[in-house]
């Protein structure tokens, strides 16, 4: 089975290509806990290895990891302070799953399976985190930004066209052709937020809002009707979350990143991104551009 590509036979129980997903789902979806804790928090992913309970401080074992089991096993509880964890983090783990299978399930043939994985815990932990912290840390927008980097070079490098794999010449060029996209995304709303702080007198859309459309970018491509798609889609969303926030907290102000995150991750299923259409007519399709 090629690891560059996602596959979806009639006989989903006999294609590989489900339990790659299935297996990345549940693997990224624990990775996706540890980023939304550790993040924002400024703890290691690296120094400090092992999850630990936030309440007694119990380093967690083998046992008390594994994802979505452990914690329907445990019932949400610490294995040695018995308190409960609460539903987030199976919340987390599920949503991360959900994404893979969806991926999986809706896209096509041909997408650069392992880049479209790795953006589902990403996005994951972003909401979540923004959510709680009002914070779209840099350092998730520089890994989904990696993604996009890393679909190129599945895409180009990789990927054989023609026979032949695609000469770096190529990749940088398709590499230019995703940063005008990111310039489009991230100029336009960096301007929306210029506008409105000097209209409403206070910043409605933070920089990590900003950041992190200009790693959506690299994704969906300067494409001009795609793009108005996603404001349209994004005001919607927007809308509808922040009625829901209001009716839940009482709060007025609400985080704008989920539904960035949210209209982003419904183009990526959509297949509605540069990164995720015919690769092999990408290069000619630029070569032909430039």
């Amino acid at each position: 089975m090629s690891m560059t590509f996602a596959t979806a036979n009639g006989d989903i129980l006999a294609d590989e290509g489900f339990y790659l997903a299935l297996t990345m789902g549940l693997c990224l979806g624990s990775l996706a806990t540890a980023l939304a804790y550790r993040l924002p928090r400024s703890i290691s992913m690296i120094t400090q290895e092992r999850s630990q309970c936030p309440s007694c401080g119990r380093t967690l074992g083998f046992f008390d990891l594994i994802p979505i089991a452990s914690w329907l096993f445990l019932r949400g509880r610490c294995r040695g302070c018995k308190k409960f964890y609460g539903l987030r983090y199976l919340g987390i783990e599920c949503a991360t799953l959900a994404l893979c299978l969806s991926f999986y399930f809706l896209l096509p043939v041909g997408v650069p399976v392992l880049a479209i994985y790795f953006t589902a815990p990403i996005l994951i932990a972003l909401m979540a985190i923004d959510f709680e912290w009002q914070l779209l840390p840099d350092k998730l927008n520089a890994a989904l930004a990696g993604t996009a980097v890393l679909a190129i070079v599945l895409i180009t490098g990789l990927l054989p066209l023609d026979g032949q794999a695609a000469a770096w010449s190529d990749a940088g060029l398709l590499l230019l052709w995703t940063l005008g996209g990111a310039v489009l995304y991230a100029g336009f709303f960096l301007l929306l937020r210029l506008i409105m702080t000097r209209l409403l007198q206070r910043d409605p859309l933070g920089l990590g809002d900003v950041k992190f459309l200009a790693a959506a970018g690299l994704w969906l491509g300067p494409d001009p009707m795609r793009f108005a798609l996603f404001i349209f889609i994004c005001g919607a969303v927007g809308t509808l979350m922040g009625l829901g926030w209001r009716r839940m907290t009482g709060q007025a102000e609400f985080p704008f990143g989920p539904a960035l995150i949210a209209a982003f991750a419904g183009f990526l299923l959509a297949g509605e991104a540069l990164l995720l259409g015919n690769t092999g007519e990408y290069v000619k399709c630029i070569l032909t551009v430039c």
